[in-house]
């Protein structure tokens, strides 16, 4: 009987351990909202994969942007790095607002645009911030706004006492360009994809190489952020041609109205006429002519920046509107001739 109450009190005792530890267990337990199982099983039922940003936290499948042709990833930033991912010591992303962020060193100002540094682009670049030196070319750039849209080479200063420090630079092309024989990514950004002309081409983890004329497409990924970038980038470096048409001799020298054939849309014309710049007017079909006496310098460039100059002399020559202004020249002088014969002639009958 003594044996029983002895075990009748173990069981009693066990009971109330395992009451008391009971809360503590199920508070360690995480809570599953209702319709979910424990695991996180959406990457399978989309058929996507999470990838990562490089800081700690998955991001969510990249979705496009039809209107920069950009891909961004559509993860939300961590409070831990507030919104920015540092890409180099100089230049970070800030993936809520899409912007590059440039700190202007000892100023506490910084500067943001759409642009990374060395980037090329071919759309508007948006950039603002601290004071700015923008330089265009290697020229100094006045009331250049917020928005960048005049096609070229640009370095972007910050100003701010005596100090001028270099922040970064890119470069804005136009419907084509002449000056890139190579892309050099962005820091921080590998080349998925290089196509010229619709061909696949041969590329470095970083350079595409651009030595030929044609249309390249390049896919690039920023590995920080994940961010997807397209450019479509027409290179042409051939130089623009126009066809002469008149009487010219060996020597460029034109014994008539000099005409000219072959200005595409876009060409621009620069006429100098014994020096002086003048306009001369092209037709629609890029046909024109050049009819004063004179010597001639024309330059054509086309809208990549190549161009192509032509010399020619316009000797003194007879057209119609000559013949014609001669033509009453004489008549006229044949006028006077006989008006005055005739009056002598009255005086010496008088």
């Amino acid at each position: 009987m003594i044996r029983l109450k002895k075990t009748a009190a173990l069981l009693l005792s066990l009971l109330l351990l395992a009451a008391l530890a009971l809360p503590t267990a199920a508070a360690d337990l995480p809570i599953i909202p209702s319709g979910q199982s424990g695991s996180d099983n959406s990457g399978a039922d989309n058929g996507q994969t999470e990838k990562s940003d490089g800081v700690g936290d998955p991001i969510a499948p990249a979705q496009p942007d039809g209107e920069s042709g950009v891909i961004y990833p559509t993860a939300e930033p961590t409070p831990a790095n507030e919104n920015l991912v540092w890409l180099s010591s100089s230049m970070s992303y800030d993936t809520q607002t899409r912007e590059f962020v440039y700190p202007v060193a000892d100023s506490g100002n910084e500067v943001r645009s759409s642009a990374a540094d060395g980037m090329i682009v071919t759309g508007t670049v948006k950039v603002s911030g601290a004071t700015l030196l923008i330089y265009k070319d290697g020229e100094l750039q006045e009331n250049v706004g917020s928005n960048i849209t005049e096609p070229g080479e640009y370095v972007v200063m910050a100003q701010y006492g005596s100090q001028t420090p270099r922040l970064f630079t890119f470069t804005l092309a136009g419907k084509a360009i002449s000056t890139v024989y190579a892309y050099n990514l962005p820091g921080g950004m590998i080349v998925n994809s290089a196509a010229r002309d619709g061909e696949d081409i041969s590329f470095d983890a970083t350079v595409v190489p651009m030595r030929e004329d044609g249309l390249y497409h390049v896919v690039y990924e920023c590995v920080s952020t994940g961010a997807i970038y397209v450019l479509d980038l027409n290179v042409d470096r051939t130089p623009p041609e126009l066809q002469f048409d008149g009487k010219i001799d060996d020597h460029n020298r034109v014994h008539s109205a000099l005409r000219f054939s072959g200005a595409q849309e876009g060409d621009v014309l620069y006429v100098r006429l014994d020096g002086t710049p003048i306009d001369v007017p092209v037709h629609g079909d890029g046909t024109g002519e050049l009819t004063t006496s004179g010597s001639y310098i024309i330059t054509v460039f086309d809208e990549a920046g190549n161009s192509t100059e032509y010399g020619y002399t316009v000797m003194l020559y007879f057209n119609a509107s000559s013949l014609a202004f001669f033509a009453v020249l004489i008549a006229s002088l044949i006028t006077v001739i006989v008006y005055v014969c005739i009056k002598r002639r009255r005086l010496e009958i008088g």
